[in-house]
């Protein structure tokens, strides 16, 4: 059975009344009392009844966090962020993770079944239906790692065009013309900042872009994997590729390393994200570093301050993402 607030009184001998002041922080009990419940609570287990409580101050301290998948640490990084932050502040975290909109919908109707005081909603796609679901719902949320056309919602993205950008200024800066780029998903906000990014630099700097040389990767490391492949099987020459992701980046090295070329002695590879396997020792993936941690942290220091006034205007956060300087990439003199 689950310690009740009439068990704490027995235990402490003190009225339930002054249990349930204690329990709900209220200022008027005296140190005797408060040191007897405590007391009481730490002996018997006493668990919160987050319930009971979301009656009284009308809210449960649990906030929803869905993520499209966790094979990628990308979304691992941003978790942590959440629920640190999350924590620190007093809230809980429910955690959602699919792939499918009309699973997707489901696991907003559960949070919301569970009593969850807002939603962080982390996703690629640049149009979502489900938004307007989460409007209609009246509960607070915030968008992680995109905007949506046509919505003022609030979100933290990172400048994925500046990330882009930067690293494809990189490949070019090292004399690298013939630079590939593996695409993320089509209605992904994210992969088409990105791919805007890398026409832009190459613009800049006079290199007309190769539709030959842009694959679609699907963000992941199985798609990276196939669209390496396919490039590497094309005629039109490369010396260095941008993936749009790191899971892409470390599918292609490995078809590359499948069909006997050497990175970066034959290929150039370069990624954005920054994920932990993009460090280990014999990858070594030189990458745009996307700060993970801070988005989710920001992203709830932003739902916390709707969860308090709901009737604020949406707050927007964008965060700069900076070069990881590895050793998958290498200078080359570019051909005349």
């Amino acid at each position: 059975m689950r310690v009740t607030i009439k068990d704490i009184s027995r235990y402490s001998g003190v009225s339930t009344s002054t249990v349930s002041r204690v329990l709900t922080k209220n200022p008027k009990v005296s140190e005797e009392a408060l040191r007897k419940v405590q007391e009481a609570i730490d002996a018997l287990g006493y668990i919160p009844n987050s319930a009971a409580r979301s009656l009284v101050n009308k809210k449960r301290g649990m906030i929803g966090l869905i993520v499209p998948e966790l094979e990628n640490p990308y979304y691992t990084e941003i978790i942590h962020g959440v629920e640190e932050a999350a924590s620190a502040k007093g809230f809980g975290t429910a955690l959602s993770c699919h792939m499918d909109s009309a699973v997707d919908k489901q696991s907003i109707f559960k949070l919301l079944e569970l009593g969850v005081d807002g939603i962080i909603h982390a996703g690629p796609l640049q149009n979502d239906q489900l938004i307007d679901y989460l409007r209609m719902q009246k509960v607070p949320y915030v968008l992680l790692g995109r905007k949506l056309k046509g919505s003022d919602c609030s979100y933290v993205i990172c400048n994925d065009f500046q990330s882009a950008y930067q690293a494809t200024r990189y490949l070019l800066d090292l004399g690298h013309r013939q630079i590939g780029f593996l695409f993320g998903k089509k209605n992904s906000y994210s992969s088409i900042q990105k791919y805007h990014g890398y026409l832009a630099a190459l613009k800049d700097a006079g290199v007309p872009a190769k539709e030959a040389l842009i694959r679609t990767g699907s963000l992941s490391y199985r798609g990276g994997y196939e669209a390496a492949e396919d490039l590497a099987e094309g005629q039109t020459e490369f010396t260095a590729v941008l993936s749009g992701n790191d899971m892409m980046a470390i599918g292609a090295r490995d078809a590359f390393l499948k069909r006997g070329l050497s990175i970066p002695e034959d290929i150039s590879l370069m990624g954005i994200d920054d994920i932990f396997w993009a460090r280990v020792r014999g990858i070594d993936l030189t990458t745009i570093h996307v700060p993970q941690y801070e988005m989710g942290s920001k992203c709830f220091e932003i739902l916390w301050r709707k969860i308090e006034e709901p009737q604020s205007g949406p707050e927007h956060c964008v965060l700069d993402g900076h070069l990881m300087e590895r050793s998958s990439c290498r200078r080359i003199t570019p051909a005349m």
